[in-house]
């Protein structure tokens, strides 16, 4: 039940459980409410979503998921893998140790399902990229958190060290050629804040 399973999730950092420590790893510093406002105030979507015709992959994935209803049960997925993503993003959550108040950055957010149960479950304050304007669309109207529509690989408008944690699900095999992705996910990693930690699947 969602119910329980939310209580259960942030039950689990209501006595601030400290993340383990490793030599290469550090713990980022609590945020306070000044924080919180900062990171509001620094999002911003970018005026031009870019053109994806020209990036090998992103022009074909685009128009598939412009075609797809985020209204329904299939969302943009094409069919129904709602408890299955669920699953991953609770799993996702353990193995990166989200907690209350942390900001959540999704490349490739789709419906904005991923970062309305890491809100929902865990707290976390979500913020996602999608390059299909149907998609975004309904996740500002109907998701949890910040979504912007943007389907370039430039991703300096996106906030340097802001993010505690960066996830990408079903997204990056998009790009075809291996230097975009790499180009993207050695932006993203800039987007981390000191101690932040990152995902792709």
């Amino acid at each position: 039940h969602d119910d329980l399973l939310v209580r259960r999730c942030l039950q689990r950092w209501a006595s601030e459980v400290r993340w383990p420590r490793h030599a290469s790893h550090q713990t980022p510093k609590p945020l306070n409410e000044a924080d919180r406002r900062a990171g509001v105030a620094m999002w911003r979507c970018p005026g031009d979503p870019a053109t994806t015709g020209s990036i090998a992959g992103q022009g074909a994935a685009a128009r598939k998921y412009e075609q797809r209803s985020c209204a329904r049960p299939s969302g943009s997925w094409g069919f129904n893998i709602g408890p299955q993503l669920k699953c991953v993003l609770i799993a996702v959550a353990e193995m990166l140790q989200f907690r209350p108040g942390r900001r959540l950055l999704d490349w490739g957010s789709g419906c904005g399902w991923f970062v309305s149960w890491a809100s929902a479950l865990y707290g976390t304050q979500g913020y996602g990229i999608d390059l299909a304007a149907a998609s975004v669309a309904w996740s500002r109207r109907f998701a949890i958190g910040d979504f912007c529509h943007y389907g370039g690989l430039d991703l300096r408008w996106v906030p340097a060290s802001l993010f505690d944690y960066v996830t990408s699900f079903w997204s990056l095999y998009h790009l075809l050629s291996k230097p975009d992705q790499c180009s993207v996910i050695g932006q993203l990693v800039t987007k981390l804040r000191v101690g932040g930690r990152m995902w792709f699947g």
